[in-house]
């Protein structure tokens, strides 16, 4: 198996993830790279994804392992950005003897929340504020409406750099989505944060007891090809 790593930005962040699969089989049929199908009446592309991107987040690290023989990691690379719809572009792949979940093995994710000039007061008022309490909710779309959720244990770190706020959030079974918590901070403090300035720098995947870079981790079950 190979998992390729890849860019999700420009005009593709509004494309959804049932849209990125698609546009994801698209581009490996079009670059001829062989992966199983599953069995039964409906067959589909053995493609397996790591944790979904809300919708208008950019992201510089998101993955898709492919059931494949017969390439190479940076064959897949090469062949894969040849044809690959705009917004998608791979930037590395990694050999890995078996399918590495890492739908299931993801537990935090790092983001990096641009902002104004202009709202570096509010900023720093909003880490200070949320760092420093024991709770804070953020609001939350349900099927009954919409509701407020405690999520302050789902906010690891914040760190101000200066027009740039990055922050670690807790991904997996108990997650918050970045554009929910840069929306509510907007309401509470005024920091004015757009969805679309929003990037997913690095995610983190459970191993061995600890928790290290997804990066890391598929070296560490494999081989890393550039």
């Amino acid at each position: 198996m190979i998992t390729l790593k890849y860019k999700k930005h420009d005009t593709a962040v509004y494309i959804s993830h049932i849209d990125t699969l698609r546009a994801m089989v698209r581009s490996v049929r079009r670059a001829g790279i062989e992966v199983d199908f599953s069995k039964g009446f409906n067959p589909h592309m053995l493609l397996f994804f790591s944790p979904p991107l809300a919708l208008g987040v950019s992201s510089e690290c998101e993955y898709v392992t492919a059931d494949c023989k017969g390439v190479t990691p940076e064959e897949f690379v090469s062949r894969y950005n040849a044809v690959c719809a705009p917004g998608f572009e791979a930037v590395a792949a990694f050999y890995t003897p078996k399918s590495p979940n890492l739908a299931g093995r993801i537990r935090a994710a790092d983001y990096e929340f641009s902002y104004s000039a202009d709202k570096a007061e509010a900023v720093a008022a909003a880490v200070k504020a949320v760092m420093t309490s024991d709770v804070y909710e953020v609001g939350q779309t349900t099927k009954g409406g919409p509701v407020k959720k405690e999520c302050r244990k789902l906010i690891y770190a914040m760190e101000d750099l200066g027009g740039v706020l990055r922050v670690k959030l807790a991904t997996g079974n108990d997650n918050l989505r970045a554009d929910r918590l840069a929306l509510q901070m907007n309401e509470d403090f005024g920091t004015a944060f757009e969805v679309t300035g929003i990037v997913k720098k690095v995610q983190y995947a459970e191993h061995d007891g600890a928790v290290i870079p997804a990066d890391e981790f598929l070296v560490k079950t494999g081989e890393e090809v550039k």
